[in-house]
């Protein structure tokens, strides 16, 4: 009978000793786990705030180029209006002697370079267009890694819930195993 006492309280001793490093090491590798998942969420953070920052920048070369092209579309106008008023002055020019008709031809020139020039502003306005649909994917990539980079805190949110509910469990496991050591007694 004494025999089976010592027997029960080695093993019982065995089994405190294994319940007790066990925690040990569950609380260790927690620990680690928590140090990785905190190292993540900063990586994340300098991610979002790079991001940010790319974004504002995208936002501020918009903003310039809205502004030239609505000074682009204000000079269109005005060239064209120009355009209409040089037009007028040909006809009245026609109606006249040699000397208006030497005028007419010279007024004609201006009308090729204002031409010139309105083409030179439509294809500058082609290239800010095509400048602002580049910016727009830009944009749409942006936005579409800033939905990863929140799905991937939403896990490790997930992930460090999980490992508190490990954590929570094995301080469970290891009271039983007191309680039962105690009953044991």
């Amino acid at each position: 009978m004494e025999i089976f006492g010592i027997g029960l309280t080695l093993l019982a001793g065995v089994l405190t000793y294994l319940a007790w490093s066990n925690g040990r090491w569950m609380k260790e590798m927690i620990s680690k786990q928590n140090e990785m998942l905190n190292k993540q969420n900063e990586i994340l953070n300098k991610h979002t705030e790079m991001l940010n920052k790319q974004t504002e920048i995208l936002n501020k070369q918009t903003e310039t180029l809205n502004k030239q092209s609505e000074i682009l579309n204000k000079q269109t106008e005005t060239l064209n209006k120009q355009s209409e008023m040089l037009n007028k002055q040909t006809e009245m020019l026609n109606k006249q002697s040699e000397m208006l008709n030497k005028q007419t031809e010279m007024l004609n020139k201006q009308t090729e370079m204002l031409n010139k020039q309105t083409e030179m502003l439509n294809k500058m306005a082609e290239m800010l267009n095509k400048q602002s649909e580049t910016i727009n994917r830009h944009t749409e990539i942006l936005n579409k890694q800033s939905e990863i980079l929140e799905k991937i805190s939403e896990m490790l949110y997930k992930m460090d819930e999980t490992l508190r509910v490990m954590e929570k469990n094995a301080e469970e496991r290891h009271r039983e195993v007191l309680e039962i050591i105690r009953h044991l007694r």
